[in-house]
């Protein structure tokens, strides 16, 4: 949901643009549509402004850049010089490069068929994403979160936290939100099943361990 210093200098680099105090056209227009986080320096803004912006960047050097959507990585293998040959999945396509870079996330195939390296190990620590336009139906809970603009935490218990706060005012009403869970320091009943369990899972089970436990102000508000 933001865009912090070294993906500003990575945007500048990408747009030819080094230096100190010097900004590319790119990241200037992310700028003017992001809300500027004044400990950071960096810009509060959907990840979908960004992606959009840089990929009308790649639509500008057509003739050195190519996209290839909807398909998935299938094999990758590496050449007696060094080279590497990916084919994919979903389409009659294979690619032949000096270098692949797997931007794949933790459970990267890429890494994994070049590496043959192993299964991540789990930390125990959990995120879930997502955003909600605030003005959708009649709902006055929702509509309150507008009054956070620059973000508001709701602590449950020790091992979960959720934020949540708006993009910018040009965007009135689009709130992105935050929920972060660490598995060892949840109550008892409450479990984490990896790409099953929802965020309103773990609310409602903590909202259920929370009985008689002095939480009744969070109960109420939640």
């Amino acid at each position: 949901f933001g865009l912090q210093i070294n993906g500003q200098k990575a945007l500048n680099e990408i747009a030819g643009v080094v230096g100190d105090g010097q900004s590319s056209a790119m990241l200037e227009k992310l700028k003017s549509a992001g809300l500027l986080i004044p400990s950071s320096k960096g810009y509060m803004l959907p990840w979908g402004s960004v992606r959009d912006v840089l990929l009308e960047e790649v639509k500008t050097r057509e003739d050195k850049i190519k996209i290839h959507l909807g398909v998935s990585i299938d094999t990758v293998s590496e050449k007696d010089d060094g080279s590497y040959v990916a084919t994919f999945k979903d389409d009659n396509l294979q690619i032949d490069a000096d270098l692949i870079i797997g931007a794949d996330g933790v459970h990267s195939h890429v890494r994994r068929e070049i590496l043959s390296l192993p299964k991540p190990t789990p930390s125990g620590a959990y995120v879930w994403r997502g955003s909600v336009d605030t003005n959708a139906g009649s709902n006055d809970k929702l509509k309150q979160m507008q009054e956070y603009p620059m973000g508001k935490i709701i602590k449950f218990g020790e091992g979960m936290n959720l934020a949540y706060f708006n993009f910018h005012p040009k965007v009135v009403g689009q709130t992105a939100w935050v929920i972060t869970a660490r598995a060892n320091m949840l109550p008892d009943n409450v479990t984490i099943d990896c790409g099953t369990t929802t965020p309103i899972d773990l609310i409602k089970a903590y909202m259920d361990s929370a009985d008689g436990n002095g939480d009744e102000e969070l109960k109420e508000n939640c």
